[in-house]
């Protein structure tokens, strides 16, 4: 689900309090689950953000500064909030990181603040350059501001969160998303079940699957949350005690609560449903950190068995499949757009000044062979030929239209010369099969064959290796 340009003018933060929903004032958005007279709701939220972002400011938080959050309580949403509106890059890593990591994460993320919890202190002090720690009350004595808004093509641009990646082949690791990520990330997921929403966070705030469904849905969606602090399995007794209908759970909290140590595979999880209600679900989702939600079932929807179209993709990623060897895409576009790494970003002009003289190129060629097709009262190449270029000019430019601007323009231009091609060809191709009249008699209806069979091909070899390689 794709977002346009004018669905996010304002960036992430005025987009998630800019949400449909309508609050009631007097009812909490964002639950304690060990403390519940320690919530916050939809005004005071708004408050806390606005006093927050005049904070940050003072204290010289500036756009792409990154401001770290060791948090595990329910302010954190709030301050995820604040140092965006303020215009900082938000990073968060687990309450209980150890020195050797903090001083990786340190070095990783270069943050300019670092915003924790007293216990924390320790590990925090010793790589601050500043060893006096500020109270959080000091950051809301700055009277209150707006938070930034960003306009048009900014919203893409500044980075708004790190999220920490897991790091299986060490050390943590940093995913960047963008405002334009994060907002098309929610709005994709977005659906209304037929119940009133509650939800219970028993992941830490850092994972990016709690922060999200947490920071963002119940200020939007006016879909409260009751926030735990860390997750075990008698604290699952809140699910009733806050009248949950819908919570999150990473693989390894299945396999605990199933006390089974094997992946969580169909059977573990419809053993997993035995311990349901019988209008409960468990539904699977897949994703990663660094790009988020994939694929999920709403409810109701049958179990994932595999991710394919129909069952709950989100074509807003290029992705393939592996399996046993047998690559199987399920969504195929070109390279390139907001799908492209960052690093490809700042150098796409290169790609791009090259696309354009190769476009060029091949378009000063069509049109000489137009020409000299003209000229001569013959055809410029082969019917094969022919057939098979005006097809892949067809089929790209309509059924695979490209996401790059500068990509599409070329193949319409291709296009363009390609139907003066065919159409010198079909009138002059009879002059040249008088020897053969079943030929000559019937070369239209063979070039129209040829062309609609090329099609096909070129739709085949689409779905079979993915657009950008058939293209090319």
């Amino acid at each position: 689900m794709p977002v346009s340009h004018s669905d996010s003018p304002a960036g992430f933060v005025s987009s998630a309090f800019g949400g449909p929903a309508s609050h009631d004032n007097s009812r909490p958005l964002y639950i304690d689950a060990d403390r519940p007279d320690r919530a916050i709701q939809a005004g005071g939220l708004r408050r806390f953000v606005r006093s927050l972002v005049a904070g940050f400011t003072a204290y010289g938080i500036r756009p792409g500064d990154g401001v770290q959050l060791m948090n595990l309580n329910v302010i954190h949403p709030a301050i995820f909030f604040g140092i965006v509106g303020a215009g900082g890059v938000y990073m968060c890593c687990k309450a209980s990181t150890s020195s050797y990591e903090m001083g990786h994460l340190i070095q990783l993320v270069f943050p300019r603040l670092i915003q924790t919890h007293f216990d924390a202190l320790p590990v925090v002090l010793p790589v601050s350059a500043d060893h006096r720690p500020v109270p959080l009350d000091h950051l809301l004595a700055f009277g209150k501001d707006d938070w930034t808004w960003l306009n048009g093509l900014d919203a893409q641009r500044p980075p708004a969160t790190m999220f920490m990646a897991s790091g299986t082949s060490g050390l943590p690791e940093v995913a960047v998303r963008w405002n334009y990520a994060l907002i098309s990330q929610y709005r994709g997921v977005y659906y209304e079940p037929p119940f009133h929403v509650t939800r219970l966070a028993v992941m830490p705030l850092h994972h990016l699957l709690a922060d999200f469904w947490t920071s963002i849905f119940p200020i939007r969606y006016s879909h409260p949350v009751c926030i735990m602090r860390r997750f075990d399995a008698a604290g699952l007794q809140n699910a009733r005690r806050f009248s949950i209908t819908e919570t999150y759970l990473v693989p390894t909290m299945v396999q605990i609560l199933t006390q089974c140590s094997l992946s969580v595979d169909e059977d573990i999880l419809q053993q997993f449903q035995t311990f349901l209600p019988p209008k409960a679900y468990i539904t699977q989702l897949y994703g990663m950190t660094e790009l988020g939600v994939i694929a999920r079932n709403r409810y109701g929807d049958p179990v994932l068995r595999h991710l394919e179209p129909s069952h709950g993709l989100y074509f807003t990623i290029d992705s393939r499949l592996v399996d046993a060897g047998n690559c199987m895409p399920f969504t195929t576009d070109w390279f390139g757009g907001s799908s492209a790494p960052a690093g490809y970003q700042t150098l796409a002009w290169i790609a791009d000044l090259t696309q354009l003289g190769q476009g060029l190129r091949w378009a000063i060629n069509y049109a000489l062979m137009a020409y000299k097709s003209y000229q001569e009262s013959t055809y410029a190449m082969s019917i094969i030929q022919l057939c098979c270029t005006f097809a892949w000019g067809l089929a790209y430019t309509f059924i695979y239209s490209s996401r790059n601007p500068l990509g599409k323009f070329n193949i319409c231009l291709y296009l363009f010369f390609n139907v003066f091609i065919m159409s010198f060809a079909v009138t002059f191709a009879p002059w040249e099969w008088g020897h053969a009249p079943m030929v000559q008699l019937n070369v239209g209806g063979i070039f129209l064959l040829g062309t609609i069979a090329f099609i096909l091909a070129h739709v085949a070899l689409a779905r079979k290796v993915g657009t950008g390689r058939a293209a090319n």
